[in-house]
């Protein structure tokens, strides 16, 4: 099969100055995404972590140093 990300939002990346820190996208289940990173041998830099708001997140290496975030949001929560 192949995995792909069927609903992911537009958030702003997080930025120093001149440079990109990291990119962010909405999954619809981090327990499913993380089981099939390790799958793959992704391993998983940070997290899960789970916010005051209820959305879990976690970061994953990207090349070139570059981090992703992989941020699942409950039912209700928007993004701000």
């Amino acid at each position: 099969g192949t995995d792909r990300v069927d609903q992911f939002s537009s958030e702003r990346a997080s930025e120093s100055p001149g440079d990109l820190v990291h990119l962010a996208f909405q999954v619809e289940s981090l327990d499913d995404t993380i089981a099939s990173l390790n799958a793959k041998g992704v391993k998983v830099t940070d997290g899960p972590t789970t916010t005051s708001s209820g959305s879990r997140f976690i970061f994953i290496d990207a090349p070139d140093g570059y981090e992703v975030e992989l941020i699942e949001r409950p039912a209700g929560v928007k993004i701000v």
